[in-house]
């Protein structure tokens, strides 16, 4: 969608122009012929982003350095289309695309102004732009092609029939995007394909909902989602290797199970610190560390659970069966007396002891 719509007004313009800033990490803009008064104020809504996005909460009688801006704003292309001119100064002296754009920025000097007012505007609108983009460029494209009949059917033209001036600079165009263009980043983190939706999300509902985005208060709320999720999959590989090391070994012993929760948990750890979060800070951090090691216990306990019942289970089992070989011994017999009765107890002691350190050893 573009901009200065018929069925459009300012208002939306700009929200659509702010909303293409916020999401871009490199941003082309196009105008045509030139880069004259007419083209800068074709942005003169630059001069109202400040109003449509905000750094950071302030109270309302502190302003935001508007410096703080270009941390956040994307690279900044300006391609000029159906360029005509010469690219000379104003000593007639050969400039670059680039040094041409830099012309076009600098202040107008407002001394002998007709209109002191409107110079001041101009040099606002040039202020903002060299304030917000640090990093700018520009590329001058002529027309593809002279012949206006083609010019109407140019997506049937083949590439190599476009002018030879208009390829060249197309192509420099394709480098200059490829060797800048980067990974959207806030506050040194490269946003993934989640975390770019999730911020998304949130400056579209702040515009729909009639508020002010602010930059820091959606970032924090994406960074908080994203740890969640990352805790969340830190946990699922715990249990995972908790339940792979214990698979089909239950009754294990103590120093065995120590061994599978100290396994577990540098995995999960590993997969924690594999995400590369930056800034989130020692508090989160730390807050992350034991909302993961409390699930981490649970999943422990309940695995000492499972292992003491089977334990449990296996001890009785063998106590049950060396318990009946003696009680089959004591019903061959025809007469009971003391000393068979003295040391038949002493074996079922022997039994019950050698089976308690069974138990002991497995749970």
């Amino acid at each position: 969608e573009g901009l200065a719509s018929l069925s459009r007004n300012v208002h939306v313009d700009t929200m659509i122009f702010a909303l293409s800033l916020l999401a871009s990490s490199y941003f082309i803009y196009n105008s045509m012929h030139a880069l004259n008064e007419k083209a800068l104020e074709s942005l003169g809504l630059i001069v109202s982003l400040s109003k449509y996005i905000h750094v950071s909460v302030r109270p309302g009688n502190v302003s935001e350095d508007l410096e703080e801006y270009s941390h956040y704003f994307p690279y900044f292309m300006w391609v000029v289309r159906d360029f005509a001119l010469k690219l000379v100064n104003t000593e007639q002296q050969t400039v670059t695309d680039r040094q041409y754009l830099e012309n076009a920025l600098r202040p107008v000097d407002p001394e002998g102004a007709a209109d002191v007012d409107q110079v001041a505007s101009k040099n606002e609108i040039r202020g903002k732009l060299t304030t917000f983009f640090k990093e700018r460029d520009c590329i001058t494209l002529v027309r593809p092609l002279s012949d206006e009949k083609a010019l109407r059917e140019i997506d049937k033209v083949p590439y190599e029939n476009l002018r030879p001036e208009f390829r060249a600079k197309m192509e420099l165009l394709i480098r200059k995007v490829y060797s800048n263009i980067r990974p959207k980043v806030i506050d040194g983190q490269p946003l993934t394909g989640e975390m770019f939706a999730t911020l998304l999300e949130q400056y579209v509902a702040a515009f729909n909902g009639g508020t002010v985005p602010t930059i820091e208060t959606a970032w924090d709320q994406v960074i908080t989602l994203e740890l969640d999720r990352v805790i969340e999959e830190s946990i699922e590989q715990y249990k995972r290797k908790v339940a792979e090391l214990s698979l089909d070994r239950l009754p294990m012993a103590e120093e065995e199970i120590k061994k599978v929760d100290e396994e577990a948990k540098r995995e999960a750890y590993n997969k924690f610190y594999e995400s590369e979060l930056v800034n989130v800070g020692p508090e989160r951090m730390s807050m992350a560390r034991t909302k993961m090691e409390d699930a981490f216990v649970e999943i422990y306990k309940k695995l000492r659970s499972e292992n003491f019942n089977v334990s449990y289970k296996d001890s009785e089992e063998l106590f049950n069966k060396l318990y009946e070989k003696i009680r089959e011994q004591m019903d061959t017999l025809k007469t009971l007396t003391y000393d068979v009765v003295a040391s038949n107890w002493v074996k079922l002691k022997e039994v019950t002891i050698c089976v308690s350190i069974v138990l002991s050893r497995k749970c």
